[in-house]
């Protein structure tokens, strides 16, 4: 099927059992697609800008699924779901919005393109499979819960970040962010229990990070300007203890300063009073 536009709306179910469906077009997208599966199949959606709108649903069991596009993007995935299979969104700009649930079960997941993001995802995780984001530009904007369980998952890019991730785990998997410029920011819990996190970059940085514990696991950050910012709890590798007491000095640093100038301000107040 190869049209110029090709849309399909309000589109309930949407199901490949052994076979193949296939969107090609300038513009091919999906609307309101609240199930789409590919079982033993095989989905692909082609175009100059491949969409999904709120698919509620969206799972490759044992199959395979595949956007490719100038300009690639699910919205308001509420699942995506990859059991045994393998779904691949490639793009110049390949994001996905709005994605409560993503997860690869035994399977894999790859988001590749110039500028590769995952906005408001509540639960990413990698059990037994593989998740990946690789681009230029590859973020993770209030993402609640990113974990691997048994599993591998890996961001890769010029650009890496995480904005407002509630949690971050790697428990007996890895979790691996690679890039020019890697950054945390706002990140309460951070954990390896038993699994690897490695942080590299040529700056790679933690920033309100509540929670970083490393229980039987591994914790590295690499970097040529490495920095920890108001890290409240934690239960790291001893080579940053070093940088851990400074932060203690420069938190009460502004409270000791209040104490040297409150004399002045009495004895400023009393000579008043005397006239």
């Amino acid at each position: 099927m190869s049209l110029l536009l090709i849309d399909t709306l309000v589109e309930y179910t949407i199901t490949v059992d052994a076979g193949n469906y296939v969107l090609t077009g300038s513009d091919a997208g999906l609307f309101f697609g609240y199930s789409m599966t590919a079982e033993a199949g095989n989905v692909s959606l082609t175009g100059f800008a491949a969409d999904l709108l709120r698919a509620a649903q969206l799972s490759a069991e044992g199959g395979a699924y595949a956007l490719t596009g100038q300009d690639t993007g699910i919205y308001y995935g509420r699942v995506i779901a990859v059991e045994g299979g393998a779904i691949d969104i490639t793009g110049e700009t390949a994001s996905l919005l709005y994605g409560r649930k993503l997860s690869a079960e035994s399977g894999t997941i790859l988001i590749t393109g110039q500028v590769a993001d995952l906005l408001k995802d509540s639960i990413l995780t990698a059990t037994g499979g593989v998740a990946q984001v690789t681009g230029a530009d590859a973020t993770l904007v209030r993402g609640f819960i990113l974990s691997a369980l048994p599993g591998a998952m890996a961001i890769t890019g010029q650009d890496v970040s995480f904005r407002h991730d509630r949690a971050l785990s790697a428990d007996p998997g890895a979790i691996l962010i690679t890039g020019d410029a890697v950054s945390f920011v706002r990140t309460y819990e951070l954990a390896a229990d038993a699994g690897d996190i490695e942080i590299a970059g040529q700056e790679a940085g933690l920033y309100y990070g509540r929670v970083v514990a490393a229980d039987a696991g591994a914790y590295d950050v690499t970097g040529q300007a490495a920095t920890f910012l108001l890290t409240l709890g934690r239960q790291i590798y001893p080579k940053f203890e070093s940088v851990a007491a400074p932060r203690k000095r420069m938190i009460n640093a502004p409270l000791r300063d209040r104490i040297i100038y409150a004399p002045p301000r009495r004895r400023t107040i009393n000579t008043y009073l005397e006239q």
